[in-house]
């Protein structure tokens, strides 16, 4: 397995899918599903999700970046969604934080970039709009690539994984705002995923979190002393 770029993570309790890129341009697609109805196969889908996202994620080389839908409105059972974030952002961190440790050359100063796109702003990457219905995604994300995969939930971790492929491009000044200085985007695309890198308005910002190693090291000790001081 070769070093990731880019990847997409379309989370969901039932079905949750993957879109990974590798620094040689191959892709993969995969997905987790729980294996069961109930709250203890609940549990084992968040472990799962954790593990796969660890895998995918390590190794990674220069700059990573994770595109992953922001959950929003969520109510009843879809709250359980929000677990299967964490457990995204937790394995994504210990697959940085484990590359950083290991001081291979080629991997030296590992980056991780979490994004998080909220629903509207994904439809507008893959559409143009950002109150386009979801049922007609499906359209939009073969006709801008035809490798897609057609199942549902993996066509959505794959636009994801372009968003977030898009986003590490400008991240890296391999593209800017000018329409002809990137042939593989749309101008709207490069202005939904990256808006907030060169624009300080809060319309449009996209939460993130942008770490090495080390700084994801720190954030997982400072949140995990604050979980024990809560519990004393």
């Amino acid at each position: 397995m070769g070093p990731t770029e880019a990847m997409g993570v379309d989370t969901s309790m039932t079905r949750t899918a993957f879109a990974r890129l590798e620094a040689d341009g191959s892709e993969h697609i995969l997905s987790v599903r729980r294996p069961r109805a109930g709250d203890l196969y609940c549990a084992r889908m968040l472990g799962d999700v954790r593990s796969q996202t660890h895998v995918l994620v390590k190794p990674c080389r220069r700059l990573c970046v994770v595109a992953t839908e922001r959950l929003t409105g969520m109510r009843g059972a879809a709250e359980k969604n929000v677990a299967l974030q964490w457990a995204v952002v937790e394995g994504a961190f210990n697959a940085i934080i484990e590359t950083a440790q290991e001081g291979r050359e080629e991997y030296i100063e590992p980056r991780l970039h979490i994004a998080l796109p909220t629903p509207a702003q994904l439809k507008k990457f893959v559409t143009g709009r950002g109150d386009a219905e979801k049922a007609g995604m499906g359209r939009f994300i073969e006709r801008h690539w035809p490798n897609a995969p057609d199942q549902e939930d993996e066509a959505e971790a794959y636009a994801l994984m372009q968003f977030a492929r898009c986003r590490r491009a400008f991240l890296l000044g391999e593209i800017g705002r000018g329409e002809d200085e990137h042939p593989s985007w749309t101008a709207y695309q490069v202005e939904t995923a990256c808006k907030d890198l060169f624009s300080d308005a809060k319309a449009g910002r996209i939460e993130h979190i942008d770490v090495t190693g080390e700084d994801a090291l720190g954030i997982v000790w400072e949140f995990r002393e604050k979980a024990w001081e809560a519990r004393a």
